[in-house]
């Protein structure tokens, strides 16, 4: 599947979970105007996640510019060091992670969906179900 596809399958699976949630109350489904955006950037995120470890895919061209330019900022200036650290050891790591490795198992996706639960739990559930359904969708196309 190509990335359009999975943010497809990303929205089409987190639309219906959301859907669940809001008819069964289990957590506040209340959004804000923002919120809808955010939401939004974490369904595209998310359901591209796992092919960050792939060096054509447009989520590791995203990630290496930002947390490039991140890093060398905060090394740059000073400010943040460890932010700068992470950043540019990120860039390097995934150098070295094969495609269809760690990024595409289940629990590496629940640890990139965990810290958005202290922002919204809402945001970690979509974040969480739209890696998932990567993970799926690529299962069912490998065969």
């Amino acid at each position: 599947m190509n990335h359009v596809q999975h943010i497809t399958v990303g929205a089409i699976v987190s639309g219906v979970v959301y859907f669940i949630l809001y008819k069964t109350q289990w957590i506040s489904t209340e959004l804000s105007g923002i919120d809808w955006i955010l939401l939004a950037l974490v369904v595209y995120i998310y359901s591209q996640l796992p092919d960050i470890d792939a060096d054509v895919s447009i989520i590791n061209k995203i990630w290496n510019t930002t947390a490039g330019i991140v890093g060398i900022y905060a090394l740059y200036t000073g400010k943040y060091k460890a932010l700068g650290l992470f950043a540019i050891s990120s860039i390097v790591a995934l150098e070295w992670i094969k495609h269809r490795g760690v990024t595409h198992e289940e629990w590496f996706g629940v640890i990139m969906a965990a810290p958005l639960w202290f922002f919204n739990p809402l945001f970690a559930i979509v974040g969480l179900v739209s890696y998932l359904s990567h993970i799926l969708a690529d299962k069912d196309f490998m065969r």
